[in-house]
This record gives structure tokens, C-alpha cells and sequence, in this order.
């Protein structure tokens, strides 16, 4: 049953297998990487869409929160729950409102790049959250001070250490090979 599975319908058997993860043999990264290779797409994890497991989405797999090392169960009920009854989060201030995590669990999503979907890339989330006041008695809640990001004065992040980024949050990336990164960067160093 399981070869058939695999054979016919790789994104599910892909995504099953992500989901019974630890398991001791293949590490996600593998798996991945292994139904990639058969055509599987993978989208990343997303606070609008994402659920605590790996879901297939119009015939893809999209990672679930618990691809993001360190992100705890409850605070995807949470999470899942304020999105539930509130609809799609409108930007990081309601995002961060309505969640109810703390600055650790912002930081943890923001990095893995489940933010994109409010449009901030992985690195100026990061900088919004760390200027965010999250006392939620101040009048300033869930909001940040102008900072330098704010004017486009944030570096860019280059490909290598957004593969770091992405294998410190989540073990693997979606997009990204080391080899593909190691290759670019040692021809790039001999120019």
C-alpha cells in the first residue's frame, strides 16, 4: 500500500511521513528533498494558511508550525485559534494582538519565514518584532518605533545566510541546497 502511495500520490505519502517526524531514520531535510526530486511542491509555513501538521494544499505540501524547531504546541493552538475566529491576520500589529505570543515565539516565525504572507521578509520581521512593546497594559501595544528599516536602510540578506536561517529555524530549506550555496560562494571567491 505505501509503494502505491508513493508512487501515485507523492505529496501525501511525503506529508504523512513529515508528520510522524521524529522517526528516527530520515530526517525531514531527506524526505524533502527526496520528493522533490519526484515532482512534490512545497510551500512554507504560513501563519494565514499553516495548521500544526503538514496539510496538502491544491496539490502541494504545505509545512506545518511544527517544521519550526522550538515552536510549541500550544502556542499553535493559539495561534490557529485567534485565525479561526478573527479571519486572516491584516499585518504584524494585529498578528501580534491577536496570537497572543510572546517576543520568542514572534522570533521563531518571523525567522523560519512564516511572516511573508504580511509581507515582511524573514530579516525585517525580525527588526520590526525586536522594536515591538508587547505590555499589553501600554498604549503602545503591539506597536514599534520608527526605526531605520522603516526607510529601506536594512542590508539585504544574502543567499547564504538566508539558508542558515533557514536550516537554524526549520532543519532544511524549500528552495535552497547547501551545495547549490557552497558552489556559487567558492566560484564567486576565486573571481
Amino acid at each position: 500500500t505505501s509503494c502505491y502511495i508513493k508512487c501515485h500520490h507523492p505529496e501525501i505519502f511525503v506529508a504523512s511521513l513529515l508528520n510522524a517526524q521524529p522517526m528516527g531514520f530520515y530526517s525531514p531535510r531527506a524526505l524533502i528533498a527526496d520528493a522533490q526530486r519526484h515532482g512534490v511542491k512545497f510551500r512554507g509555513v504560513d501563519v494565514q494558511r499553516s495548521e500544526y501538521d503538514y496539510l496538502i494544499e491544491e496539490g502541494e505540501v504545505r509545512a506545518g508550525f511544527r517544521a519550526v524547531y522550538g515552536f510549541r504546541e500550544k502556542h499553535v493552538q493559539s495561534l490557529v485559534k485567534a485565525r479561526r475566529e478573527g479571519g486572516p491576520f491584516h499585518d504584524l500589529a494585529d498578528f501580534v494582538r491577536r496570537s497572543g505570543l510572546n517576543k520568542s515565539g514572534l522570533m521563531q516565525l518571523a525567522a523560519s519565514g512564516a511572516l511573508d504572507s504580511l509581507g515582511l521578509e524573514p530579516r525585517q520581521a525580525l527588526w520590526k518584532i525586536q522594536a515591538l512593546s508587547l505590555d499589553p497594559h501600554s498604549l503602545f501595544f503591539a506597536r514599534a518605533e520608527e526605526r531605520a528599516d522603516d526607510h529601506g536602510l536594512l542590508p539585504s540578506e544574502g543567499e547564504w545566510r538566508t539558508l542558515e536561517r533557514e536550516y537554524e529555524t526549520q532543519g532544511f530549506s524549500l528552495v535552497r541546497h547547501p551545495w547549490g550555496c557552497c558552489a556559487r560562494r567558492s566560484s564567486a571567491g576565486r573571481k
